[in-house]
């Protein structure tokens, strides 16, 4: 017809033979009168920035067309959102869908706003988490080197300690007083005192023992010193072990 977004469609035949299709038979049994029908058709046009629009289509003279849009995806984006506004053009409805009747050519636009206050949000969380992680990693680094830095102390403390404590006991054990020797037996090499009597002083006997008797003496004595000697350092031995076990669970218990 020349009016953008308008049209006429065949809408089917009238008189002596009524039929909805464009070609119809008629049998001329007689003077027939028939009449093509035609409506009009308008345009409905529906436009949105986001979302999906619904809608859009030709639609007959008085219909009521339905027509809507979407939100945008949800959740929102991280830097911005869009706020549906409403309507505008040939529809002023702020609801997403809407009905409009076609008695011409429509076209309707969603208006959108786009809000940024998300990303001022979104921005300041991230900010909170970034600030966060930094403080997170200094301290985990001081709190590595102070730990390593007091173990090292630790250490030589500990080293120190086992020292004098194995220095301590070693000198106890060999400045201690050992149990006193058993004496050697003495041979009384003296000569008897003289006795005095009236009778003709003579030359008392004198009591010597013998060299092969005095030497088995001597060896008996020597075997006697060597068993003690050995049973000392038996004992010293022991309490060595001893204080050596005593010192390295000290070990283990500073480094427990």
């Amino acid at each position: 017809m020349g009016v953008a977004g308008t049209r006429l469609f065949f809408d089917g035949w009238k008189g002596d033979e009524i039929s909805s299709g464009v070609n119809i038979q008629v049998p001329l049994d007689g003077p027939k009168k028939i009449e093509g029908t035609w409506k009009k058709q308008y345009q409905l046009t529906v436009n949105s920035d986001y979302g999906s629009p619904t809608g859009s289509g030709w639609y007959a003279e008085g219909d009521l067309a339905s027509f809507g849009t979407t939100k945008p995806r949800d959740p929102a984006g991280i830097w911005n959102q869009q706020i549906f506004q409403g309507w505008v053009g040939d529809s002023e409805s702020t609801s997403l869908t809407g009905t409009i009747l076609m008695n011409g050519p429509k076209t309707i636009s969603a208006e959108w706003e786009v809000d940024y206050s998300v990303a001022m949000f979104n921005g300041f969380i991230i900010a909170i988490a970034v600030i966060t992680g930094l403080l997170i990693y200094v301290k985990s680094k001081k709190g590595f080197g102070k730990n390593k830095l007091s173990k090292s102390d630790n250490d030589k403390k500990i080293e120190k300690k086992i020292k004098k404590s194995t220095l301590s006991s070693l000198g106890e054990i060999f400045n201690s007083k050992s149990t006193p020797k058993i004496d050697d037996p003495i041979i009384d090499e003296q000569l008897p005192e003289t006795i005095q009597s009236n009778e003709p002083e003579k030359t008392p006997p004198q009591v010597i023992a013998s060299e092969p008797i005095q030497k088995t003496t001597q060896i008996e004595s020597s075997i006697k010193n060597m068993e003690y000697e050995r049973s000392i350092l038996s004992k010293k031995s022991e309490h060595l072990e001893d204080s050596l076990e005593k010192v390295e669970h000290q070990k283990n218990e500073l480094y427990s």
